[in-house]
């Protein structure tokens, strides 16, 4: 299957017009589905990078409550009294020390982004081998087929040359068999 996606990506282009390898090399990384995947791996890492950092800010947590609330105390003569409770509040948090959990956060998340770049460079350079060995071959097939055509051309042109001698009467019919 990665084969004919190569082959495909290589020939057909080639068959329209002359490609050079250079060409050829650059469009099979820029259109391969398993490098555009790889690039996006890498996108989605490198948008996780905030999250770890967020360790480092100061975070609020807002909390508000409200509802119905019936009492009987002491305080009210022990008669039942009903009542809407609200109830707010806001907690800001700043930390000051994790363990350096945050810090190891940041640098695992960087290491994460510097290693899905690297599966992309790896990926595009097999790609670019894996193309550059189908162009050569294409290239290598094809003169091949030029030499074969030639060689064909020549043989044409010594059976042409006996068929004249036995028709001379020069040469043996057996030649020309």
């Amino acid at each position: 299957m990665k084969r004919s996606i190569l082959l495909s990506v290589v020939l057909v282009p080639m068959m329209v017009s002359a490609m050079s390898l250079t060409e050829a090399v650059k469009k099979a990384v820029e259109t391969h589905p398993q490098i555009e995947m790889k690039k996006e791996d890498r996108e989605a890492q490198k948008k996780l990078l905030p999250k770890a950092q967020a360790g480092y800010l100061p975070s609020v947590d807002l909390s508000y409550s409200v509802g119905p609330e019936v009492t009987k105390t002491i305080n009210n003569e022990r008669e039942r009294e009903s009542l809407t409770r609200q109830d707010a509040s806001a907690v800001l948090v700043q930390n000051v020390f994790s363990g350096l959990d945050t810090t190891y956060a940041v640098e695992q998340q960087k290491a994460l982004i510097s290693s899905a770049g690297n599966t992309v460079k790896e990926n595009a350079n097999e790609l670019a081998l894996a193309a550059s060995t189908y162009y050569i071959e294409v290239l290598r097939t094809h003169e091949l087929l030029q030499i074969a055509k030639d060689n064909v051309a020549v043989h044409k042109k010594y059976l042409s040359q006996i068929d004249e001698k036995v028709k001379a009467g020069v040469g043996r019919s057996s030649d020309y068999k």
